[in-house]
């Protein structure tokens, strides 16, 4: 049925984390809250919201997830956000498994929120968001890759059924970029990534496997994948790389700077349409139970703050 104006969103996941608040006069993050505090991804259809709330499940930030909703994905398990009146965020994760799961949470809210009064342009385009820069020139047109990837279903606006992986496999899976070997999905979305590193792609039907489907995708499957780029043998050195034209939020290089950085999310959160109705009663607060705190010292500094790059693995021969 359809969300009604005032019903409460519901909660598509939710993590304890330790949250930081940026203080103008300190040029400093600053915890926000003592102890832990949950960090909830709401909605469905074409309405998302990012909803931070203490133990008492008293709301202590929300704000909406926009197409351009810029959320930066940092080392250590750190995120960092702007809300709808510029105010910088930054938070931290109890473990990778978590901060990616967000991730990807964040990156299909992006893909299917309706916020240009233009949806439908916006699902049949490529939506991705970049959680390891990676090292090096960007990949482009004819480049051999050697890739490690995992694949879900989206369903009902959230990360479904894991359909396929190579993870755990010793072949990685190889993409001459736009061969045309591979979903237009995959060509497109890999442009512009960099050895060493790892992108979440959301992928609409059209780019996909379309009206027919494959195997264990069914017809009009949206798909989200996440990519890491290990291996790379360039076509050209000297050739020029195109650029992906798409709903984008990749790191910057700023991101190896040592304090969290404040990202480009400040540009249209001031904002259009209405808040979603957040319930207090749907808030989980299992979250709160049987889980440490994320650590914090008091004396941290930006110092704190590591910048951790993988090392890119070696060259794709043959």
């Amino acid at each position: 049925p359809q969300q009604g104006k005032d019903d409460p969103a519901p909660v598509i996941c939710a993590f304890p984390v330790q949250l930081f608040k940026f203080d103008t006069a300190t040029k400093k993050f600053a915890p926000a809250s003592a102890g832990k505090v949950g960090a909830a991804i709401l909605g469905g259809r074409s309405k998302y919201q990012i909803l931070f709330y203490n133990s008492a499940k008293q709301t202590i930030i929300s704000c909406s997830i926009r197409p351009d909703f810029a959320f930066t994905v940092q080392p250590d398990q750190y995120a960092h956000f702007y809300d709808s009146t510029k105010q910088s965020w930054s938070f931290q994760f109890q473990n990778a498994e978590e901060a990616n799961k967000f991730a990807i949470h964040i990156t299909i809210a992006r893909h299917f929120s309706n916020t240009t009064n233009d949806l439908q342009n916006n699902l049949n385009q490529l939506t991705f968001l970049d959680t390891v820069s990676g090292k090096g020139k960007e990949i482009g047109e004819g480049d051999m890759t050697g890739i490690k990837y995992s694949g879900w279903l989206v369903e009902n606006g959230a990360m479904g059924k894991l359909f396929d992986t190579n993870v755990n496999k010793e072949a990685f899976y190889r993409l001459t970029v736009g061969a045309g070997k591979s979903i237009k999905g995959w060509d497109d979305g890999v442009v512009g990534m960099k050895k060493g590193g790892k992108r979440i792609i959301v992928i609409p039907p059209e780019l996909g496997y379309g009206k027919s489907g494959q195997g264990p995708i069914p017809p009009n499957s949206t798909l989200i994948f996440e990519v890491d780029l290990q291996k790379v043998k360039r076509k050209d050195d000297g050739a020029s790389t195109p650029t992906l034209s798409s709903s984008s939020s990749a790191i910057s290089q700023q991101q190896q700077q040592r304090l969290p950085v404040v990202g480009n999310n400040n540009q249209n959160n001031n904002s259009t349409g209405e808040m979603m109705m957040a319930s207090s009663s749907s808030m989980p607060d299992s979250i709160f139970e049987g889980s440490p705190s994320p650590s914090f010292s008091s004396s941290s500094s930006s110092s704190s703050f590591r910048a951790n790059s993988p090392s890119p693995s070696d060259d794709l021969s043959g």
